[in-house]
């Protein structure tokens, strides 16, 4: 199993059998935490489990240093990977799970047959590579896809994108700055998928830009394109994405204070709270006569048929996906941003200034 997900991840696309590129094995193996120092920790992992291997059938017996220390780097990197997945990720990679979850069978067996003068300093080893581990991953950034083309057109304020299986009028979409400005970049994403909120915060601080919110429930209630739930958390994900557009029909400057709420530090969000804050944001009868509007859920068919047939016919991933129409586009994680700004400065240059990024905001009702 160890080979097969170094495998996914040297492919690039974090799609293990049945578990597609939506999932939480893609939020996994497409993120930062997959590799170190370029290299996929399933590398890693084989290399340690082939230590452990080449003892055991030297000395044929338990109870060596080299045995202790592989077998507490297994059980250390089980425990840190289990931690990643629900604490920094948020989502679970079922062949991940399945993985540590042998790792500690084979990590106990170990101990239990090894004298303690051999399996303290094992342990102590073990420990300490673990923790030289986290601390290069929490250094690093997510890995970021990008494509020179792809990014679609612009015709006046119609953009055509997806190789034309969407189309966008920037007078009437989700808009966020000037939908007259030059510096345009369309955003599929899904409220609670920790890349999109990564990718929320990294596009907050590119300055000039305008920014075009176009929602992508990981939800199969309100996406044809997936069988599954990828996470708990995208239970949630049709419902917020409701409350986004409902708010725009109400009231469209309020949709940047929703917006900047929906990624903010006690995410993710719930529908109940998405309600309330939607409420309190545009009034209890706006918003229930704006949800009342079949648009909202035609434009949610429109927004994931089009991301489920390109992601199908491959010209794109996992959410988030950004366009520059003219330009290219990125798919996944996207870093610190400065693939976003490379590829919004080589299809409309910009004098602007690069600010840092900013902590979340988190806005009052």
């Amino acid at each position: 199993m160890t080979g097969y997900l170094t495998a996914e991840s040297l492919a690039g696309d974090g799609r293990p059998a049945g578990c597609g590129g939506e999932t939480g094995c893609a939020a996994v193996l497409t993120s930062k935490w997959s590799a170190v120092l370029g290299v996929p920790v399933g590398v890693l992992a084989a290399g340690v489990y082939g230590v452990l291997l080449v003892s055991l059938l030297w000395r044929r017996r338990v109870g060596g240093v080299v045995q202790a220390a592989s077998a507490a780097a297994v059980l250390g990197a089980g425990l840190w990977f289990t931690y990643v997945q629900l604490a920094e990720v948020r989502s679970l990679c079922v062949y991940c799970t399945a993985t540590h979850a042998v790792g500690l069978v084979v990590a106990l067996t170990v101990f239990s047959g090894t004298a303690v003068k051999h399996l303290m300093p094992g342990v102590v080893a073990g420990a300490v590579g673990v923790a030289g581990l986290a601390a290069v991953q929490f250094e690093a950034s997510d890995p970021v896809f990008v494509v020179d083309q792809g990014g679609g057109e612009r015709a006046g304020s119609v953009l055509t994108l997806l190789g034309g299986r969407l189309t966008l009028d920037l007078e009437r979409e989700m808009v966020l700055g000037d939908p007259n400005g030059s510096r345009v970049l369309v955003k599929l994403y899904d409220y609670n998928c920790p890349h999109c909120r990564r990718a929320y915060l990294a596009t907050r601080e590119i300055p000039g830009v305008t920014l075009v919110l176009v929602p992508v429930p990981l939800n199969p209630r309100c996406n044809a394109y997936l069988t599954s739930l990828p996470t708990p958390t995208m239970s949630e994900s049709c419902d917020l994405a409701r409350y986004a557009l409902a708010v725009h029909r109400a009231d469209p400057a309020k949709l940047r204070v929703y917006d900047d709420w929906a990624y903010g530090e006690s995410w993710p969000r719930t529908a109940e709270a998405g309600r309330r804050f939607a409420s309190s944001l545009v009034g209890p009868d706006a918003l229930a006569a704006a949800l009342r509007d079949p648009t909202i859920d035609a434009e949610l068919r429109r927004n994931t048929e089009a991301w489920g047939q390109a992601r199908d016919a491959g010209l794109v991933g996992g959410l988030p996906v950004h366009l520059a129409p003219g330009g290219g586009l990125t798919y996944g994680g996207v870093g610190d941003g400065t693939g976003l700004r490379q590829l919004l400065d080589r299809t409309h240059p910009s004098q602007l200034p690069h600010d840092p990024p900013a902590a979340f905001p988190e806005p009052a009702p």
